[in-house]
């Protein structure tokens, strides 16, 4: 994947819809969002359903078992209520569109962060988005 590539500007009023099996030409074309935010417990839970989704697409790509993903996120609120793990979102139009699950670890030459899962939106893929949520992610470590 060329990271340098930028997706043709169009008309933001062309609809976006996350869960589209087929790629919706104006998330390929509209500039993808150019910052991650930590998803605190309750954005979590009111946006479990696109999270669940969007790890299912994770999980498929890897191989694993599409129905551990809701047992995946409960765990997740686990641990994000005693700050043992992150949940980083991309945003358009205030959907998640995307995420890195990280957790974070002491080493002896400091703090350090394991992204254990990325998932992006199908029709968001190859716009940067899974950079962007490393970018972010690593800031964090």
């Amino acid at each position: 994947m060329n990271h340098k590539e930028h997706p043709q500007q169009t008309t933001q009023n062309e609809p976006i819809d996350i869960v589209s099996s087929t790629p919706c030409a104006a998330q390929k074309a509209v500039k993808a969002p150019s910052a991650a935010t930590i998803l605190d417990k309750n954005k979590i839970i009111e946006n479990k359903q696109t999270i669940c989704y969007l790890l299912k697409l994770c999980l498929a790509k890897g191989g694993y078992d599409t129905n551990l993903a809701e047992q995946k996120v409960e765990s997740l609120l686990e641990h994000i209520a005693v700050q043992k793990a992150y949940l980083l979102g991309a945003w358009k139009d205030e959907k998640l569109i995307g995420f890195a699950w990280a957790y974070p670890y002491d080493t002896i030459g400091g703090k350090e962060l394991h992204v254990a899962y990325i998932a992006v939106a199908e029709s968001w893929q190859k716009a940067g988005i899974g950079m962007k949520l490393l970018d972010s992610a690593e800031k964090l470590a």
